[in-house]
């Protein structure tokens, strides 16, 4: 699907989710996936979404998700790549943490972006997949950047099929249907 979709069409799931990847779920982002088009995009993806969606955000349903979070991106072994895109790469794992590193910080500069705390992943390290993504979001939502050499080489490199086998894993890891949805919509974004 990543090769029909422009990355500005792109753009808006990649926002998704690098907040999802980023942080826990509060109420703010809760409210947020109860409304169009998100919720109507994930149920989709994985259908009854909406119903489970539509329940109140209780002190419960936070616990469970922040639960679900740290297992899922925390705790080491449950999702490859376990939040750095590097770790998607079967060899040569330094070496391309490093490319990534310094490819996703020659793009924020080249976009004027902040990579630190002021920037789109916030407090991130910059081989973060949320702020891979987070960066590709900002890419995206600008229409005079859809040519730009440096945008298109980030999307050519960073923006691959690694993510399919990432959304993979986490479908199959999640216990939420939040994490889920965001997986079977991450595998189907970037499946060839």
């Amino acid at each position: 699907m990543s090769a029909e979709l422009s990355l500005a069409e792109r753009g808006p799931i990649y926002g998704f989710a690098a907040q999802l990847i980023a942080a826990e779920v509060d109420a703010g982002t809760w409210d947020a996936l109860g409304r169009a088009p998100l919720r109507t995009l994930l149920e989709k993806a994985r259908p009854g979404f909406a119903s489970w969606v539509g329940e109140p955000f209780t002190a419960e349903r936070e616990e469970a998700l922040a639960e679900e979070y740290a297992r899922l991106f925390v705790v080491p072994g449950v999702v490859p790549p376990f939040a750095s895109r590097w770790l998607a790469e079967p060899t040569g794992r330094e070496r391309a943490r490093n490319d990534v590193a310094n490819l996703v910080a020659r793009t924020c500069e080249g976009l004027g972006l902040a990579p630190d705390a002021s920037g789109p992943g916030g407090r991130l390290a910059p081989d973060h997949a949320a702020l891979v993504f987070a960066v590709a979001a900002e890419a995206g939502s600008d229409p005079a950047l859809a040519d730009d050499p440096l945008v298109t080489h980030f999307d050519a490199e960073l923006l691959d099929t690694a993510w399919a086998r990432f959304g993979d894993a986490l479908e199959r890891a999640a216990r939420e249907p939040l994490y889920s949805a965001l997986g079977v919509l991450l595998r189907d974004l970037h499946a060839r």
